[in-house]
């Protein structure tokens, strides 16, 4: 299979890219994240996935990489976006939000080929429900360091899966690249993957 060159540093997408069995460098993109907390959830990760690619095709010459794959995940919480916390306190705050209620996370994918000058965009979508947290369950948390670098301040493949009372959707959507669709957009642009 070709090489794809994933636009994050993200290692929650390498590990899925790894379970996909399928060939990548992963080369981060040094974009600004912040979105307008009222933008259309589906158009603040897809305007960020394509931020990504765009910086990674400026910015980055890779000459023998036809491939390349952005991505970006954000939580919607009572009609306001919530990207990655930046401190512990942060982190809290959104916790204490989405302990015992509902929430929907969005994951935005941009798969591009250099060689047909093409690319395909997706938006997946997966709703989470997290059981009421104690002081001692949140606490506990925050001190295992999970919340750190990741939308919404948890991580489904962790710990935080103790607190997940309810998942509708596919898991890896959550986790920040839905491999089910993935397979579909590498397909429709060609990509040799039985190969």
């Amino acid at each position: 299979m070709e090489t794809i060159i994933l636009a994050s540093s993200s290692p929650r997408r390498q590990e899925l890219l790894n379970i996909g069995g399928i060939p990548f460098v992963a080369a981060p993109s040094n974009v600004d994240e912040s979105i307008p907390k009222e933008m259309e959830p589906h158009v603040a990760v897809l305007t960020l996935a394509n931020k990504k690619l765009d910086f990674f095709l400026e910015n980055t010459q890779r000459g023998g990489c036809n491939w390349v794959l952005a991505a970006d995940t954000l939580v919607r919480f009572n009609g306001k976006n919530i990207g990655k916390p930046k401190t512990r306190e942060e982190a809290d705050a959104i916790l204490r939000q989405l302990s015992g209620k509902q929430h929907t996370v969005y994951t935005a994918m941009v798969l591009y080929s250099k060689s047909l000058k093409q690319k395909v965009e997706s938006v997946e979508v997966a709703s989470i429900r997290f059981a009421t947290l104690s002081e001692t369950d949140l606490q506990w948390y925050l001190e295992t360091g999970e919340w750190q670098d990741v939308a919404g301040g948890y991580r489904l493949q962790g710990k935080a899966q103790f607190f997940i009372e309810e998942l509708v959707g596919v898991p890896s959507t959550v986790i920040g690249l839905p491999l089910h669709k993935l397979y579909k957009m590498l397909a429709q642009l060609n990509y040799p993957i039985n190969n």
